[in-house]
């Protein structure tokens, strides 16, 4: 997306918030609400890139995330994210909000609906990929400490365990660089969606805001397969991204895995372990 095009994205979502406005100062745009700036759009050090204004415990969450970076002038109450490359709109449009929230006045805030959408990850990913594993989007616990599938109960880590060596007894990073290095990539489908907990059957259908695969797929040369935890992940991608896709992407094997998730525990994780080993092999092969 080009520079003009993300501003005017994040016009677009300025302007669905009461008494907000634009002006431009030190060069540059910058969103206020009444008189007290929560965005700005600038360039640093030649790249575009997107500031707001934040509490301490989002900004060194978000400074986990790939692309983020503490504004230089922020004073620790901004962090930046590059804006020349691909952006999780539904994660921007979550941050506008907060931001606008942290210096509106109250009479302000009142007009705004409360966010509900959860939104998603970026992705795991290596430039050489072979293997897409597609979840539905991160559940509660995953979104709160910022990890795919950080639900002790979840069944995902321990086939990890088995099948690539990244077992939760190493560190997240180390358990991502691990599948990166088995070119085995990790996304759900949804960026961001209304769900009431975790359950993929509370997914809000109107809500859902599904990732850019056509700009990811286009980085991704090597991919074979793309492997689906779960139906619900399957449904998704079929009925809300294939469709949008070029064409070849639809000769690319898909295999639906079972599902991960606590909530299908009729099979066995031991057969969950040989189901995913033997799909997950066949895709490196």
């Amino acid at each position: 997306m080009k520079q003009e095009q993300v501003l005017q994205q994040v016009r677009k979502r300025r302007l669905s918030l009461p008494e907000s406005s634009e002006v431009a100062s030190w060069g540059h745009p910058n969103f206020r609400a009444g008189k007290r700036t929560f965005v700005t759009f600038e360039s640093i050090k030649g790249r575009p890139s997107i500031a707001f204004r934040l509490n301490a415990t989002d900004i060194d969450l978000l400074l986990r995330r790939k692309g983020f970076f503490v504004t230089p002038y922020g004073q620790g109450r901004w962090v930046s994210v590059w804006a020349d490359g691909s952006l999780n709109w539904g994660l921007v449009e979550r941050l506008i909000d907060r931001s606008y929230r942290m210096v509106a006045l109250k009479r302000m805030i009142a007009g705004v609906p409360s966010p509900m959408a959860s939104t998603g990850f970026d992705p795991v990913a290596g430039p050489d990929a072979r293997v897409l594993i597609l979840g539905t989007l991160p559940g509660a616990m995953a979104l709160a400490k910022g990890e795919y599938y950080a639900q002790p109960r979840n069944a995902f880590w321990h086939i990890m365990a088995e099948v690539a060596g990244a077992g939760l007894g190493l560190p997240y990073e180390e358990r991502k660089r691990r599948l990166i290095e088995r070119r085995l990539a990790l996304w759900d489908v949804v960026a961001s969606a209304v769900r009431p907990g975790s359950l993929d059957s509370r997914i809000q259908a109107g809500s859902i805001r599904p990732n850019d695969f056509a700009a990811f797929l286009a980085s991704q040369p090597d991919l074979q397969l793309i492997c689906f935890n779960g139906m619900k992940a399957a449904d998704l991608f079929a009925r809300m991204v294939l469709p949008k896709l070029e064409a070849r992407w639809s000769s690319v094997r898909r295999v639906i895995l079972p599902s991960t998730s606590p909530a299908h525990a009729a099979m066995p994780l031991k057969r969950k372990i040989q189901v995913w080993r033997n799909a997950l092999a066949d895709g490196e092969t």
